[in-house]
């Protein structure tokens, strides 16, 4: 049974005897009830819940680093080329060298693709849509002029390639943050990153369709302001 200031007896037999002062009681009880809260409210466990009513850990990162998990997760080996190897679903494709493919991809292996009768590795992918939403993608696409007249080969090592964290995307994504990337060989794209994989990430561009971007083929990504 509680007394009417929601102590239970035993507490208030303990301040009475005067082995504990009331605050000192107070304060934990409050202390637990927000805990209490805190794993109700976030599905938080109680050691992780009592850590941030203590203030030792931040909710706010607490619930972003738990966001990007469940992400990563669900997201990370997601790829548009296995997703049309499954479905069959035609793509539209930008390689290197100026050079686009239409269609249904073949078979899929650990670094290359296959369309049709011809093997290619992936690092030749720049970027990729459904072949459904081809025209508004190029209607979406921007060029550094620059860069279109000079073609590139990929970047074929890793520790070379501009660096864009999951974090970072992420962060962008969780905030839907405005972003403008460029590719190796100028193609500009502005919009708000979607989901985020290992290897590639999907953008909503202008016309509301989704763009999937390979990450290798990034030379530079801003936020707009």
């Amino acid at each position: 049974m509680e007394s009417r200031n929601g102590l239970t007896h035993a507490m208030a037999a303990q301040v009475a005897s005067g082995h504990v002062d009331l605050d000192t009681v107070l304060q934990r009880m409050a202390l637990q009830a927000k805990v209490d809260s805190l794993m109700r409210r976030h599905d938080l466990a109680r050691a992780l819940a009592t850590q941030v009513a203590m203030g030792q850990a931040d909710l706010d990162r607490v619930l972003f680093k738990r966001r990007m998990q469940e992400h990563f997760s669900e997201m990370g080996s997601r790829s548009i080329l296995l997703q049309s190897l499954a479905e069959k679903t035609p793509l539209y494709m930008c390689l290197h060298g100026q050079r686009h493919l239409e269609g249904p991809i073949a078979a899929v292996d650990q670094y290359e693709f296959t369309f049709g009768d011809e093997a290619i590795h992936k690092l030749q992918l720049k970027w990729a849509c459904a072949l459904s939403d081809k025209k508004k993608a190029r209607r979406a696409l921007g060029w550094n002029k620059e860069r279109k007249a000079a073609p590139r080969e990929p970047v074929w090592k890793p520790q070379e390639r501009f660096c864009c964290s999951n974090k970072r995307l992420f962060t962008l994504m969780d905030r839907e943050r405005t972003i403008q990337l460029q590719l190796l060989e100028g193609e500009q794209f502005t919009g708000q990153v979607k989901w985020v994989g290992r290897f590639e990430f999907a953008m909503t561009v202008k016309g509301g369709i989704e763009l999937v971007i390979f990450r290798h083929a990034l030379e530079s990504l801003k936020e707009m302001g």
